[in-house]
């Protein structure tokens, strides 16, 4: 995945996850649904790191 791709879908995420926390403080939706979003930044910042890491390494060999 390129980098800009990457920081692209990052964004998305956190935009929709800022979009959710008005409707997740007035109860509107279930408290799992902030859950699930924040899980899935975490995992995508998680992923980028660690593809950002492997790709380092492979291209010193």
């Amino acid at each position: 995945m390129s980098p800009r791709s990457y920081k692209i879908t990052l964004a998305v995420l956190g935009v929709v996850s800022l979009i959710l926390v008005p409707f997740l403080v007035l109860g509107i939706l279930p408290a799992e649904v902030g859950t699930v979003a924040l899980a899935a930044v975490v995992a995508w910042v998680i992923y980028g790191a660690m593809n950002s890491k492997f790709a380092r390494s492979s291209s010193r060999q």
